[in-house]
């Protein structure tokens, strides 16, 4: 996982040199780009949130609810893809941060990424804006 600066956050990336589609033995691209302005935390997502790339989507947001966040946005406009795990962690994030007296708001799902979360039916358990 690399780092790198990105605007007033810090883009984190499974892998920044990944260019084109996942070869054998590589993990397709994931970034995450937290922007923090007091109390609210916004998540720029871009690629792939699947099972190899949620420990770094909760490592990420766990930090910003513990450093105070709690009214979290998800941009997902640069999200490409997302499976079974990374929907999941989308609804287990909102519950941690409802039981810290927070929110989790998903904003902007591509088309393929929004027909994932209406098919799976978790539309009705997120916050869409």
């Amino acid at each position: 996982m690399q780092e790198m600066s990105r605007g007033a956050g810090v883009m984190i990336s499974n892998d920044a040199d990944h260019t084109g589609p996942a070869s054998a033995g590589s993990f397709p691209r994931f970034d995450i780009t937290p922007r923090r302005n007091g109390s609210r935390v916004e998540l720029f997502l871009g690629g792939e949130l699947d099972v190899a790339a949620v420990p770094t989507f909760r490592e990420v947001l766990d930090d910003q609810l513990d450093l105070g966040g709690r009214r979290v946005v998800v941009d997902l406009a640069e999200l490409e893809f997302i499976d079974a795990a990374g929907i999941a962690e989308l609804v287990g994030a909102g519950r941690r941060a409802e039981r810290i007296g927070g929110a989790v708001t998903i904003r902007s799902p591509q088309p393929a990424v929004r027909r994932a979360l209406d098919i799976t039916g978790v539309l009705s358990d997120l916050r869409l804006s």
